[in-house]
């Protein structure tokens, strides 16, 4: 009985872990089914817009956190040159210099950063 028991214990482990994998690996499936754009970049707009902020684009000379936002608001920074940044530091592709929707929308997290809305 005791050996039973042992066994059927250590098979538990082994039965958790194979379940849990699948349970990790379907919702990384999910996951990376949903589209979050049209054209699939690494950088989403929230998140080009948050690392201007925080100051990761400094080397391309965007400024960050309050000069950031006065700069937008004074209309010395754009989201095109946000954009531009990013690819200068192989964080985007080239193309996307041209997709007109994904600008729009990085003009539109500066917006929503600043409260401006030209």
């Amino acid at each position: 009985m005791k050996i039973l028991l042992y066994s059927l214990l250590l098979l538990i482990p082994a039965t958790v872990t194979s379940a849990l994998t699948t349970v990790v690996q379907a919702q990384t499936t999910a996951i990376n089914s949903r589209p979050l754009h049209t054209t699939a970049y690494q950088i989403q707009p929230f998140n080009l817009v948050t690392l201007a902020y925080q100051g990761y684009l400094k080397q391309q000379n965007i400024p960050s956190y309050g000069v950031l936002t006065n700069s937008y608001r004074d209309q010395s920074i754009s989201a095109q040159q946000l954009v531009q940044a990013a690819v200068n530091m192989n964080r985007l592709p080239p193309t996307v210099l041209q997709d007109q929707q994904y600008i729009q929308a990085v003009d539109q997290e500066l917006q929503n950063l600043t409260g401006v809305f030209y």
